[in-house]
Formats: C-alpha cells, sequence, structure tokens
C-alpha cells in the first residue's frame, strides 16, 4: 500500500476558524469521535501552548490537527486530528500527519511522539505503519 497526501494549503488555526473546526469535530461525535470530549477540543484549538494546524482546499478549512509540547519537552502528543466527513480518505489525514511530524523539533537526545487513537481512527493509523505491504 502506498500513501498518498492530499493536496492541500495547511497553516497555523486563526480565530476564524474555530467554528469551522468545532462544526467537523461534530460531525465525527459518535461515530468516529467518543462523545464527552468537545469541550477539551474547543479548549485545544484556542491553547497558545499547542501548535493547531488547518487544512485547506479552495479556502475552505477541511481538518486540524495540534501538537503540544513540540518545542520544548523530551515528549510530543499529537492531539485532535480531524478531517471533514465529505473529505476523508483522500489524504487530507495524511497530509495533516506527516505536516505535524515535520514540525515536531527532534532534539539532539531525541524525542517520543505519543498520539491516541480511538476504535474508529485506528484503521488510519494502521495505514500510516511503515513497511506494512
Amino acid at each position: 500500500m502506498s500513501l498518498r497526501a492530499g493536496r492541500c494549503h495547511i497553516r497555523s488555526v486563526q480565530d476564524r476558524d474555530y467554528a469551522r473546526l468545532e462544526e467537523i469535530y461534530r460531525g465525527h461525535e459518535a461515530s468516529s469521535l467518543p462523545k464527552g470530549y468537545f469541550e477539551m477540543f474547543q479548549d485545544t484549538i484556542r491553547d497558545d501552548q499547542v501548535l493547531y494546524l488547518v487544512a485547506e482546499v479552495n479556502g475552505k478549512v477541511i481538518g486540524g490537527g495540534g501538537i503540544s509540547g513540540y518545542a520544548v519537552a523530551t515528549q510530543a502528543s499529537l492531539t485532535f486530528g480531524i478531517v471533514d466527513i465529505d473529505e476523508c480518505r483522500k489524504g487530507y489525514g495524511t497530509a495533516l500527519m506527516l505536516t505535524r511530524l515535520l514540525l515536531v523539533c527532534p532534539r539532539s537526545e531525541g524525542r517520543q511522539i505519543v498520539l491516541q487513537a480511538t476504535e474508529w481512527s485506528a484503521p488510519f493509523f494502521g495505514r500510516l505503519t511503515i513497511g506494512r505491504s
């Protein structure tokens, strides 16, 4: 299997993106994201300590994903990666994941990258496994 990153523009989140990201999140809640985390998501996308990125296609935000601890700690966490339901399986999640990995400062002693997968997102991460045939 080969990975394909969707062609999109990735940039830092801005205040004007919050409502759209929340709409995308709500579209996944209870189907591919567990219920009960919406307020945590809202806090995360607004947190100055989280580098939260958005992906745009033709000027429309179609997804996002964050990194916490990306610059100073020995561990970085990938957090709240989402893509609009209508835009899934087009490579945009892969583009967001690869961009976030590129932005994690590796430090001379290395860095541990942590992510949490739900039962619904585990297949996405399975497709990213290097060396699978």
